[in-house]
């Protein structure tokens, strides 16, 4: 899996970190973020990734090209959130 970590272009304050991974490739957005979050300890989600913007994307997808696939927007969290409000 590959991680980009920069400052947000809606929000330089906040950051957007991109992960692209192969298996993403044939899978709902809602899948993408399930099978992400779940590879990260609660205590690094709730320290490091609050505040922060994510995008899940299989290689050759740009957030040009992605008809579908959702960004995550984080917020400030005590957990992790459910994608689309737990559906």
């Amino acid at each position: 899996m590959q991680i980009n970590i920069e400052p947000w272009s809606q929000d330089p304050n906040r950051l957007a970190i991109t992960f692209v991974e192969p298996a993403f490739a044939n899978l709902y957005p809602a899948q993408r973020y399930h099978q992400l979050v779940h590879l990260i300890p609660d205590p690094f989600f709730v320290e490091h990734l609050a505040n922060t913007v994510w995008f899940e994307m299989a290689p050759g997808e740009t957030s040009l090209s992605r008809r579908g696939v959702r960004s995550i927007n984080i917020g400030r969290r005590t957990h992790r959130p459910e994608p689309f409000g737990g559906i």
